[in-house]
């Protein structure tokens, strides 16, 4: 089906698309504002090594972070897991928490994403995961027995202090809500108008109107006199005409005499219903006169 066709079948369907129109106008709009947007704040934190691992005459723990990626992965994994995150979870519900390697630069750094549906939830959400990440740092160190000297520390990189409004996941839902309405509606109209064309095809395959060979009617039958049928021939030269093998051939005449004639009966006249008159509901007949042959000559 192309193009063309499928906008005849919608136009000639308006009022399903209509309907359509207006489920998924409203499934839009309450989507909208039910779903509410997402406030998404994120922060950085990088790791920095011990003053006792510094080597001997060094005091900037800056040129010593080529050896935290490994210590940075298992803070990663053992900060990210579900368990140690359902307590902030249920104390601030319907959040969302990340936390994974800070792919945006080569330090050891540590990267969080919180995103709730108000601004309050995702600033009280980011302060109690860095809290978290700061007391499972802690607890990795403390449970190794390692010294405070040589113990690593987190040093905040950024932290959002405001709210980013995301709209993404809302506009999402909206988009399919609305789209999936209309799409079904496409569909349900192309049926429809493909059952109904096909049922108006059958009814005048069934019942043809207009046609110059349709079928006599009974109103038409009935006004017709009854008589007898003649086949007629596809010429009108009665000498062309073939005789009838029942007929006894006429004897030839005296010479001297006139050829006789052949005496035929006059055919009654038979009803025939014209193509313009052969339709539904019609009566009218036109009533034409039998052709008469030209009498035989005799043979000699």
């Amino acid at each position: 089906m192309i193009l063309t066709d499928i906008l005849r079948a919608l136009h000639r369907r308006w009022y399903i698309v209509l309907i359509g129109a207006m489920l998924a106008g409203g499934a839009t709009y309450a989507a909208w504002i039910t779903i509410p947007p997402g406030y998404e704040r994120l922060a950085s934190v990088l790791l920095l090594p011990g003053q006792g691992t510094l080597p001997d005459g060094t005091t900037n723990p800056y040129l010593s972070l080529g050896g935290l990626t490994t210590a940075t992965d298992v803070l990663v994994g053992a900060s990210a897991r579900e368990v140690a995150l359902d307590d902030i979870m249920t104390a601030v519900p319907g959040i969302s928490i990340m936390i994974g390697r800070d792919v945006s630069t080569s330090a050891p750094a540590v990267s969080v994403q919180v995103v709730a549906s108000s601004d309050a939830d995702a600033a009280r959400a980011m302060d109690l995961v860095l809290v978290h990440i700061t007391d499972t740092l802690a607890d990795l160190q403390a449970r190794e027995a390692v010294p405070s000297s040589e113990r690593i520390s987190l040093q905040p990189l950024y932290i959002d202090a405001e709210s980013t409004v995301q709209q993404k996941t809302r506009v999402i839902i909206v988009a399919a809500a609305g789209g999936g309405i209309l799409a079904v509606t496409i569909v349900l109209a192309l049926i429809i108008d493909g059952l109904v064309r096909r049922t108006k095809t059958r009814r005048a395959w069934r019942h043809p109107v207009g046609d110059e060979e349709a079928v006599v009617t009974d109103a038409v039958a009935a006004s017709i006199e009854p008589g007898p049928v003649r086949a007629e021939s596809d010429t009108d030269d009665p000498d062309m005409a073939e005789p009838e093998e029942d007929a006894p051939h006429p004897e030839p005449d005296e010479p001297g005499s006139e050829p006789a004639e052949t005496e035929h009966e006059p055919r009654p006249e038979h009803a025939t219903a014209s193509p313009a008159a052969v339709v539904e509901g019609s009566s009218s007949v036109t009533r034409r006169p039998p052709k008469r042959r030209a009498p035989l000559k005799a043979r000699r």
